[in-house]
């Protein structure tokens, strides 16, 4: 349609009419402009359509940011709170280490007193015990020597005085 208009302006040109020939120009412009508005206003509508779907993706983009965000603060807290948590096992079991190694200490040193009396008891049992055998000795040599004065002949049995 637009190659048959053309020919007739150009016929209406040729014919030497200014008048129609001015119309015939008017009305071609007024045709383009509204061809350009009409591609304008669809080439507005996509950007409008482009922009609102640009929009619903930054909103999406947004909350997706949001929820990390959240997971993350979430994260930090239980990562605070499992470090106070060995933070104070680590200490309870410090203190009863300590605990338990002031205890065996004492333990230790109470078993080492008692096996240095124990010792030392048996020291002096064994040295009474050889004080006894020395005494049972010169008992024996004393019984030894009375019996070797009396002889075997001697049976007075009143001892002496």
């Amino acid at each position: 349609m637009d190659q048959h208009r053309n020919d007739d302006q150009h016929d209406l040109l040729r014919e030497g009419d200014p008048a129609a020939a001015g119309l015939t120009l008017v009305e071609r412009a007024a045709e383009l402009i509204r061809e350009t508005e009409d591609n304008a206003a669809e080439i507005v509508a996509r950007a409008e359509t482009a922009v609102a779907h640009m929009q619903e993706e930054m909103r999406l983009a947004e909350r997706v940011l949001e929820a990390a965000e959240t997971r993350r603060r979430i994260a930090e807290a239980e990562a605070k709170d499992i470090k106070s948590k060995l933070e104070k096992s680590e200490k309870h079991y410090q203190e009863r280490i300590e605990t338990l190694t002031a205890e065996l200490e004492g333990r230790i040193e109470s078993l080492t007193a008692e096996l240095q009396a124990a010792v030392k008891r048996g020291d002096e049992a064994e040295a009474r015990a050889e004080d006894a055998s020395h005494a049972l000795d010169r008992i024996q040599s004393a019984m030894q020597g009375i019996l070797k004065v009396r002889g075997p002949g001697d049976s007075d049995p009143s001892p002496a005085s």
